[in-house]
């Protein structure tokens, strides 16, 4: 039964209290003492639920730079309490990306994971401009070095020399360390696909992909895991903790924003490819990184069935 708030509702419980009416076809025939449709009582103002206050402020920006900028700072910022200071999580590290383009900030999970950070973006700006978001959000979170995912193709090398005059703060940004922004700025492609594969590989060098528990026929037709028809694995792989990889089609960029969460979680990496074709770059990065398992993000109406069947070739043993 559907219980709706009452309008101007505060932090309060919500009562329900039911009752139901019997109702009888009367008779022909005796016996004469029908049943009447007196009410019976089922449940007393018994609470339903609990309206609780609004905890915290929204998290939102007017700008999506703004937006990424208040997520940043709810997940790693903590605000200082009554005689006490601002806490950072982020161990002085933000990821940039550009804001011209999802592919680079989605891939960049696996990185922020490594550093246990956050992704800020940017717009394209030929002149150096930062958006003023970014800057506020590096600033209070007290972040010490800036690792630029895309190149400067993505972040024009105007936007990375802002970044290095740029002074660092410590946490809570009030005080200046006396250094400016240690900015890596060399993880980056010719292309979306490539520059993820540098990502993997960068964050490789200190942190190696985690491992999941074998998921068997995830691609397979009409399982928990998948709705669309396909072929599924011609084998599952008999490793009890495989290391594991997301694969992902450059044509679709929801499937990496739905999967970029998960990625971050699990400490998996990203590869992205061409949706008809395995691409050269992503079979590189399943070769080097060691894959033992792929879980191909979207099903075969993303990646056709010739792209399943050259993984399953690479990772098979």
């Amino acid at each position: 039964l559907p219980v709706d708030v009452p309008a101007g509702t505060s932090a309060a419980a919500v009562t329900a209290n039911v009752t139901y009416t019997t109702t009888v076809p009367a008779l022909t025939t005796p016996p004469t003492n029908n049943c009447g449709t007196a009410p019976v009582s089922v449940v007393q103002d018994q609470t339903v639920f609990s309206v609780g206050a609004v905890q915290g402020a929204p998290i939102y920006g007017q700008t999506a730079e703004a937006t990424a900028a208040a997520e940043f700072d709810a997940a790693l910022v903590t605000p200082a309490a009554p005689g006490a200071a601002v806490g950072c999580k982020n161990n002085g590290n933000a990821v940039i990306a550009t804001a011209a383009d999802p592919y680079d900030a989605l891939a960049a999970s696996y990185l922020e994971q490594a550093l246990t950070t956050g992704v800020l973006i940017t717009p394209v700006s030929t002149t150096g401009a930062i958006d003023p978001s970014t800057l506020q959000a590096l600033q209070y979170a007290g972040v010490q070095r800036v690792y630029v995912v895309g190149g400067t193709l993505a972040v024009t090398q105007a936007e990375i020399t802002t970044l290095q005059n740029t002074p660092a703060y410590e946490c809570g940004g009030l005080t200046k360390t006396g250094s400016n922004l240690i900015v890596y700025s060399n993880i980056s492609g010719a292309t979306a696909e490539q520059t993820a594969a540098a990502i993997n590989t960068y964050a490789g060098t200190f942190s190696q992909a985690e491992s999941l528990p074998t998921i068997a026929a995830a691609y397979a037709s009409a399982t928990t895991y998948n709705q669309t028809t396909g072929n599924a694995s011609t084998s599952v792989t008999t490793a009890t903790a495989p290391k594991t990889a997301f694969v992902v089609s450059e044509t679709d960029w929801q499937d990496a924003d739905a999967i970029a969460p998960i990625a971050y979680k699990y400490h998996v990496p990203v590869i992205l490819t061409t949706g008809n074709a395995l691409s050269a770059t992503a079979q590189s990065e399943l070769l080097t990184m060691g894959i033992n398992q792929v879980i191909a993000v979207g099903g075969q109406l993303a990646l056709q069935p010739a792209v399943v069947t050259s993984m399953q070739a690479l990772v098979s043993g």
